[in-house]
This record gives structure tokens, sequence and C-alpha cells, in this order.
């Protein structure tokens, strides 16, 4: 191996070269991504990265924007775990933004510090410095008196970062994640501690990529807690999850920050904002406002909320209504609403004293200004933020987002925008733009594609300049011979009867030839080997074969032999080496080299085997017997010749190239970019056939430069026909086996995980079938026949080119070889049909109505293993709706479900769900994570289909109308190497815009990307990629929207636009059905409303009538001057007494509590609540003046009696307002489960 006969490089040397330079590049790509990332994370020096040591070096920019005289430290906080960040500054090289510009604040120890702002203000850019993710262009970073860069081990296992985007590793349990991450290992209680807390224990033997997306978000929170972390970061930790997710958050923080340093980053703010003591506003990379909540509430958001409902839509009378109300309390404003006959007023007032006469001016009009019923509630901590974020950006647009809604709804989705072609026009686009998506892929990946050409290339590379001094002749091949090695020659002689110039019948003329056959053989070799003659007389050839065959499989087993021309005229002898047996490949190919390779006769000599097996047979100069069609196949062939090393080159190709175009296709489905097009109705043949196309091109640039190469290096063995003949073969190869890679391309979860099974599937599958073809003539004594090898082709499509290429590189080694008649034999025929029955299999699979039976009946009858008999009378009833449902629902409307249900083993994942969505309506669905809502996107959008029940939309089931829909998935659904602008034009491109340029600006300007279309997927913030997902949901919902939970992770201004748009699309003939979490944006959007309880039972109600059910619910706050539990079990009485409102929790003594009431007979509206409260505070007041008169008459009293203090409640303020839907419905659906409309 390492010492070549021909003192040429050896192939020793040459392996051990390739290992070389594999471990010398693997080592350089580390120190060059060390050295020079470019994600942005921190740089290491190459002292760093050889000893990794720390060395005293300040890996900031020389200038430092921190002020020398100022006192970093303070004495109290330097023993504390605060974290403070001063003047930090973060420019990314690749873009040039500003991410952080001189952000400074500190989080001190034992409080949760919230960072708020919008999308792209530098909240994970923090948090990406802070977990040293993420390099500093300036500034420093302090935990305590430590710099935190110099000083990150000592830090490193005391943060714990819950990151925005998920990162678990692949396969373990979510109790194995957490495990993974703490350092001391004896600590099971404390993971089952946080485990128990946030309601994991049920699932902590799952993978955390199966469960829902909250559910793995509060497995991403518990990796942050274990270890004993003291500084969490927390970024977004909250999306996704549900209400009662959210209260188990924020117990278990509120429990856990005394020990430690928590920094928390979120779009939910009014959540966030009970349980934080500091709350910092971002915008642009630096801090615009910072405080408590209760401070930027004073600030930016004081007062209350009045809504007024009225009984018809009368413009004249909410012109009145706004005079009045600015007559009285000249700084009110209006407040945008998106409800018809409603009006919404902030009125900026502290106290809702300032109120009363409003109201009471209101109430007494209420005839004239026709007002039916109205609200009044405080303003919670997103008003505040958009006052902020107002003042932050300085633009009327950041406050107007109703109008500008509407001005882009219809720019957008007006009538005007309807340019879509239907036609074959449409399906020219398509293709056009699938062929770009393909080609951007190829862009970012070309070095993927290119390697699939360098191997074969380097064998043709290696067999010119290497080894082409070893290369034998076409006509000559020269072994040596050692007759040691041969075992007694068996020589077939034929005798056939003619009237030739020879008479075979002499029996003398027979022996003579014999003895000369004998005397030739003896004197070529020296030898005086036992020499044994199988005679056959007559003219059954085909006798002669199998008396030939049986003697070789039966006396002296299977071996090679060689075929030597015979000096007699009339016949040839075939002289069979038949000492070594067969019983696999390795064995076959090892003998071969140790026995042939020292052979050596000055004939024409072919390597043979019995006939059929390697395709030789006895050739007869009988022209009759030449005639007959005995099909050739040279298994074996010399690995020296050039047809072997064309062979190998070509097979190598062509299985290399098929196998990598399954990583696309693989990365499309598990990133949902898949899912994505096919939503949107796309046709799954267009999207097939041009991922067909692309790669056929990509394969024929390959195959050129390969034909290329070979024409150039191989003159004398090919020429232009042969070059023709294989590139037929070739591509026949890859057309016929792209549904076989599209089929396959579902069975994996990992690109690379496919591509490797595929290269080994199509070389070992061939194997397995050349094995079993021994194992039939061994056992059998009989060659496999052409028909065996047909269907060898027929199963095995890489099996096939084998088969062929090999024929034809062994007819080109004898100059046997008829290019077109041999290109298109019997194995190009199976190719090609094997390659139609694979394509009509493959959609026929791919149909939805046989994926809709398979779910309702096949799956049923093979998991039950039923009879034939049992499978034909098999009726599903969940396959028609029974007349009480068509009684209940129209399936007339937009969206229709009946009955939906998916079970899945012996679990019901979606049971009974029934509900329907007619033109210009909101539906909406709540529940807690696991619920069912995404699987109903699921199942609408044939990502996956239900095992009961049926849905129709636009009256069609299964959408075989083929409904434009939008869909915005809950998780991230686009490749990460694509930039906005390319996903927008593609989209726009695949729907059928005419103007393709003038939509995407439209659209970019709309939901605020304009900075961002250049930004690869991977590069956005969570934020922005929902907007993109919201941007391409609304490209493609001609007729429907879905949105699973569309505004998770979008700050409060960009979702509240989003609410302004989707009202503005109602009105524009689009239905929506939408997820969420976010009761307000429930009930700013829908007409209905879809309740999953925990029971999981499911049902329906009109927004109205829920409202109704809440809207005479109020909130009654009260706060003491001197708070014991003795005076609020007093208040609480009277509260009881008075309103028959349920007791409230008393365990802690606070300043101000809070009861819900309801409006009875007597007690009706928010005035009259007032007025009752009043009544209750005179009471409490006129007891404390009594009190202190019966404390004068007894001054004489002893001085043990005037240690008794007795005191009366004394209620210094008190506040009324309605109760928000949102937190009625969590706690009387959600929570409770008390309600069934």
């Amino acid at each position: 191996m390492f010492v070549d006969p021909n003192n040429l490089f050896p192939i020793g040397g040459c392996l051990l070269m390739m290992l070389f330079n594999t471990i010398f590049l693997w080592q350089l790509t580390f120190i060059i991504s060390a050295l020079f990332p470019k994600d942005g994370s921190p740089s290491m020096t190459m002292y760093e990265f050889l000893f990794g040591k720390k060395i005293n070096k300040q890996p900031f920019a020389f200038f430092d924007y921190q002020d020398s005289g100022m006192n970093v430290f303070v004495s109290k906080e330097q023993a504390t775990g605060d974290v403070r960040l001063r003047h930090c500054t973060k420019i990314y090289s690749t873009t040039g933004e500003r991410a952080l510009d001189s952000l400074t604040f500190t989080a001190r120890h034992g409080e949760i510090t919230t960072l708020i702002g919008h999308n792209g203000a530098g909240k994970s850019t923090t948090f990406g410095v802070l977990s040293g993710m993420t390099s500093l262009s300036s500034g420093r970073i302090y935990v305590g008196k430590d710099n935190l860069i110099k000083n990150f081990d000592k830090y490193r296992s005391l943060i714990g970062y819950c990151p925005q985007h998920d990162a678990f590793f692949p396969h373990l349990t979510v109790f194995e994640q957490i495990y993974l991450i703490i350092l001391n290992k004896i600590v099971n209680d404390e993971i089952n501690s946080y485990l128990e807390r946030l309601n994991l224990e049920d699932v902590k033997d799952k993978k955390p990529f199966i469960l829902p997306k909250g559910t793995s978000r509060k497995v991403s929170l518990a990796m942050a807690l274990g270890g004993n972390s003291k500084i969490l970061l927390l970024d977004e930790p909250r999306t996704s999850m549900d209400i009662d997710s959210n209260m188990e958050i924020n117990v278990l923080l509120k429990d856990i920050k005394k020990e430690k340093t928590i920094i928390l980053a979120t779009h939910i703010l009014d959540d966030e904002a009970y349980i934080s003591d500091k709350m910092i506003f971002l915008s642009k990379g630096r801090v615009a406002a910072s405080g408590t909540w209760k401070e930027l509430m004073k600030r930016f958001a004081p007062g209350y909320i009045l809504n007024i409902q009225y009984k018809n839509n009368s413009i004249d009378n909410i012109k009145e209504t706004v005079k009045i109300i600015q007559y009285m309390m000249p700084i009110a404003t209006i407040n945008s609403t998106s409800k018809v006959n409603e009006a919404s007023f902030l009125l900026p007032t502290k106290e809702n004293i300032e109120c009363v006469e409003l109201i009471q001016t209101l109430e007494n009009k209420a005839k004239d200004l026709q007002i039916c019923d109205y609200q009044l509630l405080k303003t919670t901590f997103k008003d505040a933020y958009l006052k902020m974020d107002h003042m932050a950006d300085m633009s009327n647009e950041s406050m107007n987002l109703a109008c500008n809604a509407k001005k882009f709804a219809n720019e957008i989705c007006g009538e005007k925008k309807k340019k879509i072609k239907r036609n074959l026009y449409l399906f020219y686009r398509q293709v056009a733009a699938l062929l770009r998506k393909h080609r951007i892929y190829f862009d970012n990946h070309w070095l993927q594609f290119l390697l699939q050409s360098a191997l074969p290339i380097s064998i043709l590379v290696f067999k010119l300049y290497f080894a082409s001094d070893t290369t034998l002749t076409k006509f000559y091949q020269g072994v040596k011979f050692d007759s040691n090695y041969m075992a007694p020659f068996i020589l077939p002689y034929y005798i056939k009867n003619s009237s030739s110039l020879y008479h075979l019948n002499d029996e003398v003329l027979v022996k003579r030839n014999i003895d000369n056959i004998k005397s030739i053989i003896q004197t070529q070799y020296n030898s005086s080997k036992r020499i044994t003659i199988i005679e056959n007389h007559g003219t059954d050839n085909k006798a002669l074969t199998e008396k030939y065959l049986k003697y070789f499989l039966s006396k002296e087993q299977l071996g090679y032999g060689f075929e030597l021309q015979n000096p007699l005229d009339t016949s040839d002898v075939v002289i069979r080496f038949n000492n070594i047996a067969i019983h696999s490949i390795m064995i076959s190919m090892v003998e071969y080299f140790k026995i042939f390779k020292d052979l050596h006769i000055e004939a024409s000599i072919k390597v043979l085997s019995p006939p059929g097996i390697n395709g030789s047979v006895l050739t007869m100069n009988d022209k009759s017997y030449m005639e007959k069609n005995y099909e050739t196949m040279p298994w074996l062939l010399d690995f020296e010749t050039d047809g072997a090393f064309v062979f190998m080159s070509l097979v190598l190709y062509g299985i290399l190239h098929t196998s990598h175009s399954i990583i696309f296709l693989i990365e499309e489905r598990i990133s949902h970019f898949k899912h994505q097009q096919l939503s949107a109705n796309i046709s799954k043949k267009c999207f097939y056939l041009c991922n067909l196309l692309f790669n056929l091109m990509t394969f024929s640039g390959g195959l050129i430069i390969i034909m290329f190469t070979l024409v150039t290096g191989f003159k004398s063995l090919l020429s232009w026909h042969s070059v023709i003949c294989f590139s037929i073969i070739m591509i026949g190869y890859y057309i016929s086996n792209a549904p076989f890679i599209w089929m396959m391309s579902g069975m994996f979860h990992t690109p690379l995980k496919g591509y490797i099974f595929m290269i080994v599937f199509q070389f070992l599958f061939p194997c397995f079938f050349f094995i079993l073809s021994f194992v039939v003539i061994m056992f059998f004594h009989s060659v496999l026949p052409m028909q065996g090898l047909t269907l060898i082709g027929f199963f095995s499509p890489s099996g096939c080119l084998i088969f062929h290429l090999t024929e034809i590189a062994g007819y080109m080694t004898y100059n046997d070889f008829n290019y077109y008649e041999q290109t298109f034999g019997v194995l190009f025929v199976v190719q090609i049909l094997r390659g139609i029955c694979t394509y009509m299999l493959f959609w026929i699979i791919e149909d939805d109505y046989i994926q809709f039976y398979y779910h309702r009946k096949i799956k049923k009858y093979l998991k039950s293993m039923k009879t034939l008999l049992e499978l034909l009378n098999f009726k599903d009833k969940s396959l028609t709706i029974s007349d009480e449902s068509t009684d209940l629902i129209n399936t007339n409307d937009e969206i229709v479900a009946v009955n939906l249900g998916k079970k899945y083993k012996k679990c019901y994942l979606l049971k009974n769900v029934t509900f329907n969505v007619g033109k210009n309506e909101c539906f909406c669905f709540i529940g807690s994570n696991g619920a069912g809502k995404t699987l109903i996107f699921d199942i609408l959008t044939k990502r996956t289909y239900a095992t009961e029940g049926s849905y129709y939309i636009k009256g069609i089931q299964l959408n075989r109308n083929q409904a434009r829909i939008g869909y915005c998935q809950q998780k991230d659904s686009f490749m990460p190497e694509y930039t906005i602008e390319d996903l927008m034009i593609i989209f726009a491109t695949l729907l059928g815009y005419v103007n393709v340029d003038e939509i995407v600006n439209e659209i970019v300007e709309c939901f605020g990307l304009e900075k961002h279309r250049y930004k690869y997927f991977k590069n956005l913030s969570g934020g922005q990629k929902k907007r993109l997902s919201m941007s391409i949901a609304i490209l493609a919902g001609e007729d429907i929207l879905l949105l699973d939970e569309p505004t998770s992770s979008v700050d409060p201004k960009s979702r509240r636009f989003i609410w302004d748009f989707l009202e503005a699309l109602k009105g524009l003939n689009r239905t929506i059905l939408i997820s969420t979490h976010n009761i307000t944006e429930c009930e700013y959007l829908a007409n209905k409303i879809g309740f999953f309880k925990k029971d999981s039972s499911f049902d329906v109600g009109t927004i109205d009538f829920v409202k109704h059910l809440f809207s005479n619910r109020y909130i009654v706050s009260i706060t003491l001057e001197n708070p014991t539990m003795d005076n609020w079990i007093e208040v609480q009485n009277k509260m009881i007494e008075i309103f028959e409102c349920l007791p409230i929790n008393l365990r802690s003594i606070r300043r101000t509590n809070e009861w819900k009431v309801s409006a009875n007979n007597e007690i009706r509206t928010w005035l009259d609540i007032y007025n009752t409260v009043v009544k209750i505070v005179e009471y409490f007041n006129s007891m404390d003046e009594n009190n202190n008169n019966e404390n004068t008459d007894d001054e004489g009293n002893d001085e043990d009696e005037k240690n008794i203090e007795v005191t009366r409640p004394i209620i210094t303020t008190f506040d009324v307002s309605n109760c928000s839907f949102d937190k009625a419905l969590y706690e009387y659906i959600v929570k409770n489960d008390a309600l069934s409309v």
C-alpha cells in the first residue's frame, strides 16, 4: 500500500496526505472562526486559542465613552450582585447597524429589571453581550466591582440565560436538558422543584421539540433557573404562553428574586408591570425612559378610558358627545377603537371623582344621544407604552395607527391591487418564482453543489496523472501466470454434427484434436496438471450449457476462469479456474486480485464466470449459437482499465448529486417553509416540478464538467457518441430517481442524516441484490436470469444505473460497444418504467383524498388488524355530516368545521370541535397551551388530517377549490439564508401580482421593515420575524387569513397597528381565523370566540354576547390609612353586605385592596356603584369621628386603659372602574370554567 512497483506516489501516501490536509483545514477553520467571528461573538487572540488562558487585554475600542472622573463603584454596591452597563455600544461590522448606542443602566440585586421597547430596540443585543455571545464595540459591564468581560469565566456558571428562540439539544428529554445544564449533578430535587413549579412534570420525559410553543418556553426558563444561577437573563420568556402559565411564572419570579439579579425583556406589559421593580424603555439602542411602573403610569398614562356604546352608528350623536366631554374636561382626547357604534375617550385625570359630573351629564342625556351603555376603565401600561413610543419616535404616524392601517389595507388589499392572473401565465410566474428560490439557495450553498462533482473528477485526475502508466490497452491484457495456483483443467468440448471440411464424427479426428489441446496446454504451462474433457454430442446448445453449468456448480463449485482461443477451426475451448468458491463480494474481489494478478499468457484473455453472472457465455464459432440472444453483464471489471474509471466516476457523481438534492427538501420541510408555500395553495405539481427542473439543471451542469474531463482525458476511449449515450443514461437515471428522493425527504429531521442515508442506501441496495443472485446460483444451481436483473433494476434506481454502466464499460474494454443499441437497451427501458411507476405512486400518496382516507379508514384498519372483508364493509360515519349538524351550521360559510377530532394512539388531541366563520368575520380561538389551536390550523392547511369530523372551505371539503389562504404560522416558517426582499419577491411572484416591486415596497413600508429588507431572516428579531410572517400571509390571503398567534413577540405599538390593519381587512371581504393568548386582542378583533376549556370541551359564543355577560362587573379599589387585618376584615364585611360580592384573600396586609362587584336591580350603572362606595366611605369616616368623641370622654380612665387604642378603618382614597373584558373572561372561562356560552 505504501510501496508502488512503478515508483509512483503510493496509494498509502495519498491517503496520508488527504488525512493531513483534512486535519489542517479543520484546525484552520476553527482558528479563523475564533479570531474573526462573523456572527458578532467575541473574538479570541491566538494565545487564547492555543492555550485557553486569558491575558490582560481589554477587548473594547481604545476610546471609552465613560467619563474618567465618574466614580463607577459605590461602596454599597461593590459587595452585591448588581449588574451595571456603562456606555455600552455595539455596531455590527457586516451591516454597520448600531444596535446599542451608549446604553447605561443598573439592574439591582434582589429586583426584577424589565426591558421594554419596540422590535429592534436592542433588548436581545443587550442579552447577547451580557451572556458573552456578542462582543461590545465599546463600553463596560460590571457585576459588583468586577469587569464582566475580563472575568467572564468566573461568572459563566452564575448566569442563567433563556434566549429569545429556544435552544435545545435534539436528542434529550426535558429532564435531561435541565440536568445537563446543572454543574452539580446531585440536585435532582432542584430540577423536580422547578418542573413542579412550572407544571412540567407530565412532560419531563418528552423531547421539547414536540411540545407546544408555550410549553417549550417554560422548558427554556427551567434550564435558565437550573444550576443555582445568580444572574437571570430572560429574553421574552412568556412568548406564546397561556394565561395560567403567565401566572405560574409571576409567582415563581416573585419567590426567587430576593436571591437573584433578574433582567427580563418582554412585550407582555401588564403582567410584567406588576412584578417588575424597575422598567426601562429602550429606543434605538439607548434608554428613553425608566422607573417603576407606577411612576411611568403617572408620567405617561394617568386617568381613565371612557367607552360609550350607541344604539346606532350616528356620527351626529358622537360629535355631540365629543362637544360635551371637551367642554367639561378640555384635556380629554379621543381614543381609537375598532368597534362599530362605539366611541372611546381618554380622560387624563388622577381620580375618578373628576369624572362623576361628566358621567352624570351623559346619563342625563343618554336618551337624546342614544347611549345604550358605557364603561369607565383604568388606563393600562400599554397606553403608557404607546405614549413613550410616540415621544421616542416623534412622528405623527406613530399615534394615528388606525388611519395608517386603513390606508395601507386599502392600498395593499383593495380593489386596485387585485391584479392576479389565473391562467397559464400564472403557472409560468410560479415556476419562475420557485426557480428563483432555488437559485438563492444555490448562491448561498454553491460549495456544496461543487463538492458533488469534485470527488468524481478527482478520481479521473488521479487516473490520468498518477496511474496512467499502468493503463492496459483495449485489445490486450497481460498478467503474470503461476501454474501453481491452477486447479485441474476442465475442458467442456462441444462436438457438432456437420458437413464441414473436417469430419467431426470421425473418432480418430476427435481424439487427435483433444490430444492436441492437451499437448498445447501442457506445453504452454509446462505442467502435468490433470485435464478433464467433457464431451457433448448433438445439436442441443441449451443442453450443452446446462450440462456444462451443472458440472461446475455441483462438482468443483463456482469459480472464475479465462478463455483461450483454440487452434481448432470449429470451436472454442473455455478453460475454467474453479478452485475458489465465492461466498461474498469481498471474498471474490480479494481472491481475484490475489490470484489472477500473477496470471500471464500470450493470448487474448477474458476473466469469466458462468453464463449470465458476468455476462459471458461460451463463445462458439457456430453462427446459430452466436445469434442467440444472451444478455451480458460484466460485473468483474479490471479497475486498472479506462472503462472502469469512467464507470466509477459517473456512478459516484450520480449517487452523490441525487443524495445531495434531498438536503434542500428536508431543510424546507423542517423550517416550515414548504408548508408556508403550499398553504397559499401553490400547486404541489408546480412545487415539485420546479425542484426537479432546478436540480436537473445543476445535475446537468456538473455532468457537463465531468464529461468534458472524460473527453479530454480519455480521447482514445470516448467519442462524442459515447458522451451523448452516457449523458442520456445519467439524465434518465436522475429524472426517474427524483420522486424516490421526494418520498424519502419526509422521513428525516436532519439534512445530514438524509444525505448520508441516501448515499449508503444507493450503494448497498444493489450490493444486496448482487449477493442475492449468488445465493440463487449456489443453492439452485442455476444462473440468475435476465428477468432477475430486470427486477433488481426496477426496485433499485442506483442498481439499474450500475448494471447499465458496467455493461457498457465491460464492452468498451473489449471494443465490443454498440453505442445506441446498448444505451437504449432493456435496462434503460426498465429505468424509465420504474421512474413512471414511482411518479404515479408519489402522486397517489400525495393526493388529499388518499391522505384523508388513510387517516380515516386505512390507518384504523391497520391498527385493528381487521380482515379484508371487514375493510370493505367498514363505514366511516365521520365522512358524512348528520342532519343535526347540517341544521345547526351552514356549510356554505367561508370556513366550517363539524365535530373535528384528531386521535393519536389512544389519546384525543382534538375532539368535537365545531364552528363556522362567515364572510367578513373574525373568529378567535382561546385556550391553554396544547389545547389544539395550532392543530386546527394544521388540519385546515392540510399539514395533517383529522381522524374524525369534516371541514369545508368555501363550501368545498378539503379545500379542493384551492381558495387563496394566507397563513401566519406560530413558529418561524422561512429559510434562514433568505432576506426579507427575497421572500417578498418570491411570494409576490408566486401569487401572481403583476407589479411585484410596487406591492413589495408597499407591504414592507406597511409593516415597518424598510430598514431590514436586506437582512437575512436568521438575523431578524422575534418581532420582525413575526411581522414578516404577517406580511406574507397578507399577500397570500386573498380569501382567508389563518393567523396562529400573529402578535406574539411583537411590541405593543406594532401589535396595535396589526389589530387596526386586520380590522380594516374585515371590510375588504377577508375572513379571519385567529388564535391568541391575548384576550384584549380577541375583544378588539373577533366577532365570535371559541373556548378550549380545561376539561377539553369546546364552546362558541359571539363577542357581543360574551361582553354583555361581563358588562355589569366593576372593580372597587379602596386604600386605608391604617391597614390592619381587623380593619380590612371590617371593610370586606361591609362590601359583602352591600354588594354581595365574593371575599378576597386577606392573608397579607396591604394598603390597597380590590373587590369585584356586580350590578343588581338597585345598582345598575357605574355612577350607582360610585355613589354606593361614597356612602361606605362616609360610613367609616363617621364611625371614626364617633370613636374620637368616645376617647375624649374617657380621659380619666386608668393608665392601662389608655394603652388600649380602638381604631376604625380610615379610607383615604377609593376608585371605581369597569372590570376589563380580559380579566373577566380569564376568571370565568379559562380559569374556573364556570361559563357555557
